[in-house]
């Protein structure tokens, strides 16, 4: 069982990117925080996609297109993932760091 800290990232710019991958046999229940370290405003989307999916549908969005000001945290709380569920973040512009703490549990 894992537990804090359990992923982060700094992707790059229009890229998907998968943060966070629930392990199988488990559960997640998870905290995504998002910073804009840079100087000017950016967007981001985040989902969680399912298991048998490479990339979000429209289903998966948490947030789409959400405005992320600059030097500028936000965090999605309650967050709850089965076995292979994925969190994944995407961003026009670079300067996003993304973390993922919570914990996994046994299912």
């Amino acid at each position: 069982m894992a537990y804090g800290r359990l992923a982060k990232s700094n992707p790059i710019a229009d890229t998907i990117t998968t943060v966070y991958t629930c392990p199988a046999g488990f559960f997640s229940v998870i905290t995504v925080s998002l910073l804009n370290y840079t100087d000017s405003a950016t967007t981001f989307k985040l989902s969680v996609v399912e298991t048998a999916n490479a990339s979000p549908i429209v289903s998966d969005f948490l947030e789409y297109d959400t405005v992320l000001s600059s030097k500028n945290i936000i965090e999605r709380s309650g967050i709850v993932l089965g076995a292979g569920q994925k969190i994944v973040v995407s961003s026009p512009t670079s300067g996003c760091i993304i973390n993922v703490y919570g914990i996994e549990t046994q299912a």
